[in-house]
Parts: C-alpha cells; sequence; structure tokens
C-alpha cells in the first residue's frame, strides 16, 4: 500500500518545490514582496508531503527510511528546505528562495534518480539504534552544508560583479556581501556538531556493532574523516585566522565537493557502506 503512496508523495514534493522554483524566479524578476512569500509559503508547503512521504515509508517498511542512497537524499533534501524555513524567519530574506530552491530543485533530481526499491527486512548490520542517529544526522548536516554552498556560491558570484565595475543589476536584489557570508558560516555552524555527532561519533559505534570494529578503512569512513577535517578547518580559519569573504567561500564549496565525492564513491567504489 504505502510502498506506492510514498513514491507518488515524493513527486507531490518534486512538482510543488518544482512551482515554488518558479514562483522565487517570477519573484527575482518583478521584486514583488508578496510573490516572494507566496514563492516561500509554497517551499515550505511542499515540505509537508515531503514529510510525509519519508512517513509513509517507514510505516510501509516497519523501520526507518535511510538504508539506501535513495532514502538518504531525500533526506538531505528535506533538511535543505528545513534550513531554508529557518534562515528565512531568521533573517527575512526572500530572495534567499532563488538561491536555494534551485539546489533543492537538483537534490530531489538526484534522490529520483537512485533506486527507490524497498527493503522489507533489514540485514542484521543495519538492526540497529545507531544507524537511525548515524544516518539522520549526518543527512540532515549535509543539507545545511548544502545550504551554505549556495550562498557562498551566491557570494562569489555578487563579489564579481562588484569588482567588476558593472552595473550591478539583478545582484542589488540579493542581501549584501557580509550577510551572505554569515548566512553560509550559520549553515555551516548548524551542519558542523551534527556530522560530528552522526557521522563520525554514532557511526563508529555502529560499525563497532556491525562490523568489531570503529575504524575499518572504508571508502565512506575515510570520505567522512576528510569532511570532517575539512569543516573543522574552515571553523579554525574563520573563528582564529579571520578568514571571511571571499577565502570562507571558496572552502564552503570546497567542503560540498568532497561531499559530492564521497556520496560518488559510495555509490562506484563499493565497500561496507554499500547497501542500496
Amino acid at each position: 500500500m504505502s510502498v506506492i503512496n510514498d513514491v507518488s508523495m515524493f513527486w507531490v514534493t518534486f512538482w510543488i518545490y518544482l512551482l515554488s522554483f518558479l514562483l522565487f524566479t517570477s519573484y527575482l524578476a518583478f521584486r514583488k514582496r508578496r510573490l516572494g512569500w507566496i514563492a516561500a509559503g509554497t517551499m515550505l508547503l511542499g515540505f509537508f508531503p515531503h514529510t510525509g512521504s519519508i512517513a509513509l515509508r517507514w510505516i510501509s517498511l516497519g523501520h526507518v527510511p535511510f538504508s539506501n542512497m535513495f532514502e538518504y537524499a531525500n533526506l538531505m533534501s528535506w533538511m535543505t528546505v528545513a534550513t531554508f524555513g529557518g534562515i528565512v524567519l531568521r533573517y527575512r530574506e526572500l530572495i534567499i528562495g532563488t538561491i536555494v530552491s534551485p539546489a533543492v530543485i537538483i537534490l530531489v533530481v538526484s534522490a529520483s534518480m537512485l533506486p527507490k526499491e524497498v527493503s522489507m527486512q533489514l540485514m542484521p548490520a543495519l538492526q540497529s539504534y545507531w544507524l537511525v542517529i548515524h544516518v539522520v544526522l549526518a543527512a540532515l548536516s549535509e543539507g545545511a552544508f548544502a545550504v551554505a554552498l549556495a550562498f557562498s556560491a551566491t557570494y562569489l558570484l555578487r563579489r564579481r560583479a562588484e569588482d567588476s565595475g558593472a552595473a550591478m543589476g539583478i545582484w542589488r536584489r540579493f542581501p549584501s556581501l557580509d550577510r551572505l557570508d554569515e548566512m553560509s558560516y550559520r549553515a555551516i555552524a548548524l551542519g558542523y556538531p551534527l556530522f560530528t555527532v552522526g557521522a563520525l561519533f554514532a557511526g563508529s559505534i555502529w560499525a563497532h556493532e556491525a562490523w568489531g570494529t570503529f575504524w575499518a578503512w572504508d571508502p565512506k569512513e575515510v570520505g567522512a574523516a576528510i569532511i570532517w577535517l575539512f569543516y573543522t578547518g574552515y571553523l579554525h580559519a574563520r573563528l582564529q585566522r579571520g578568514w571571511t569573504g571571499v577565502r570562507a567561500a571558496w572552502l564552503s564549496i570546497t567542503g560540498f565537493v568532497f561531499i559530492l565525492l564521497s556520496f560518488a564513491g559510495n555509490l562506484f567504489l563499493g565497500g561496507q557502506h554499500t547497501y542500496g
């Protein structure tokens, strides 16, 4: 029953997010604040069927739906929207929807291209509540990092427009450079502790339960360690060395490249993390 329903609701979510993206594009073009609020409301409206699709899959499976790459990517896109909602409430900058909505579409489309087959019975290695903590927090943290990526890329594009000396044009409608830099940092500051606890701490405990060792040099484990070390370096450079602006933006973008490489490695390199 719910296997069909959760996929159908996933596609309903996609079309709502796509509509939100189109509305944000119109808001960027016409600068009507009411249109911006409608676009933001539409994206947050899509958050409810998105949550419902995850819940339905959970009910139909009888266990948490975080055992394959589709479910992981779906949760990551869910967190991206949740982070967007929090930032809109905090900063009241509707224009950021034109930055985040394309990232949401990319994540949802990426999830849709992954196998959606369900596993009614989890293999022994996945039958642990540490799996829930590990996967959920890791996916949530990477959703926050995706939002930071969007802000950092926008920062660099706006900075380039300002430095060129040409007319700012459309970039005048976006937050200031300082605000974009701050929002990128805030998103990473949100994602970092989630990644630390979920990907590293809970992941190590789960690995010990499943494989009898806290560290097995699995490609996914190595990728997680590199990502954590890189974002640790980002925070150190920012808070202790005063790296902001362009340097911080490039660090944020590079960090997410490592996340994408880790994600691809899980698909193509195999290892003990390859379950679906």
